[in-house]
């Protein structure tokens, strides 16, 4: 009961502030992804090349996700912050989720980095790699028609593989 209590809390601050299940980026649950888990210090450096060696197509960063060069979102209030790392979904202007004030524009719903909201949104901050092929040390994704590769040596054991579960609704839940 009690657990319903807060949940039902939960729902009802996030509908308060205009957010709704809209707002949440759903997987497909025909994929596999790397589920990310954030440092306890910093925050994991994702870098998406084209081939190893290669210029980075996608970097994730303690600022946030950048295309090339350019920075396409950032996480709330500009900068990761470890300490409010359940709040840390890329797109939102604020960590403090303030009624009228804080503006969300999702990041790159298409992936393949996609960072949203845990448990179909009933949860905390998730971020999630979508993967087209794992191997022992790399994976590739796509990314607008192209392979790009990421070097999982760098996050140690930061992470997990969540495989494709199609009898799943479609929110991967």
């Amino acid at each position: 009961m009690v657990h319903f209590s807060l949940l039902a809390l939960w729902i009802l601050f996030f509908s308060s502030l205009g957010f709704s299940g809209d707002d949440v980026i759903k997987l497909n649950p025909k994929k596999t992804y790397l589920v990310i888990y954030p440092g306890q210090s910093s925050f994991p450096l994702l870098e998406l090349r084209e081939s190893k060696g290669q210029v980075v197509a996608l970097r994730l960063d303690e600022k946030g996700l950048f295309i090339g060069s350019k920075l396409e979102c950032s996480w709330p209030d500009g900068r990761y912050q470890t300490d409010k790392g359940f709040n840390m979904v890329l797109g939102y202007s604020s960590s403090n989720f303030e009624p009228g004030k804080t503006v969300y524009k999702p990041c790159l719903p298409e992936g393949p980095i996609i960072s949203t909201w845990g448990d179909c949104g009933n949860g905390t901050a998730a971020l999630f790699v979508q993967v087209e092929k794992l191997l022992k040390d790399h994976a590739e994704v796509r990314f607008r028609g192209k392979k790009l590769i990421l070097d999982l040596l760098p996050l140690k054991d930061n992470y997990r593989v969540q495989p494709p579960n199609p009898r799943v609704n479609e929110c991967g839940c």
